[in-house]
């Protein structure tokens, strides 16, 4: 089923392109306005506002970098996995501390906000974001939403993305502690797997979800990382040291595959 939605102007793909900070690119219909976002004191680094959630809560982007192939690390689309988030916060304090310059990488922690907050899987209108994307294999269910990117949430990582076009996408979930993956991601699959000590399996492509779209039909590797159900228990620090080493695995991945 195609989605009647239609993209508006390209200001979303502009400013994360120009690696710059973009608090209301206007990519959805916003809320009162929120205070800019405004970059730290790293050389190449910005904190941008790729759209807001069903509730209105802000769905933040972490850019590193200006150049070199582009990686992005989603966490926590489903609201009731809150270890994606944490490690991702993670991941965002160990750029800032020590990024390479030839490399861009997009963490966006929170990709559901208000499942988070309300700590549920789907998103405040009750759809899974992840069978939500335009994907070739999309079914309008009860769970997914009545046509591909129907949601706030899912159409700011669709733009996101079409911006980006990077070389590698990492999503973060709970609870099946396995590393899965879509598209041409099989050798990385195992590589993360070894990186951080949770087997390679391959679960399989799910209607609308952002492996089938993403890895399926663009063809872009993508991994799903599935942490344990209890992960985000040990603390950041701690998930950091158990699975931070394949999270710059897959930098390092990305940026050797595409010389």
């Amino acid at each position: 089923m195609r989605s009647s939605f239609r993209m508006p102007a390209a200001a979303l793909i502009a400013a994360l392109l120009a690696g710059g900070c973009a608090a209301r690119p206007g990519i959805v219909r916003e809320p009162p306005p929120a205070p800019p976002a405004q970059p730290a004191h790293h050389a190449h680094y910005a904190e941008a506002v790729i759209g807001f959630s069903a509730e209105g809560r802000p769905i933040r982007a972490h850019v590193f970098g200006r150049s070199g192939p582009a990686v992005i690390i989603l966490g926590s689309i489903h609201g009731s996995e809150p270890a994606g988030a944490m490690l991702c916060d993670e991941l965002v304090g160990q750029l800032r501390r020590a990024m390479p310059a030839d490399r861009r990488v997009v963490v966006v922690p929170e990709a559901n906000p208000d499942g988070l907050a309300l700590r549920r899987r789907a998103n405040a209108r009750g759809v899974d974001l992840n069978r939500n994307f335009p994907a070739a294999n999309f079914r309008p269910t009860a769970g997914g939403g009545p046509e591909p990117l129907s949601e706030p949430e899912s159409r700011a990582l669709y733009y996101l993305i079409l911006a980006e076009r990077p070389a590698l996408v990492v999503t973060i979930h709970q609870p099946l502690a396995v590393v899965d993956y879509d598209g041409p991601a099989e050798e990385l699959s195992h590589r993360l797997a070894a990186a951080s000590g949770l087997p390679a399996r391959r679960l399989g492509p799910r209607p609308g979800s952002l492996g089938s779209w993403v890895g399926e039909d663009l063809r872009i590797p993508i991994i799903t990382l599935e942490l344990p159900r209890s992960a985000q228990r040990a603390g950041g620090p701690a998930m950091w040291a158990a699975y931070g080493p394949a999270m710059l695995d897959a930098l390092g991945w990305a940026e050797a595959a595409a010389k």
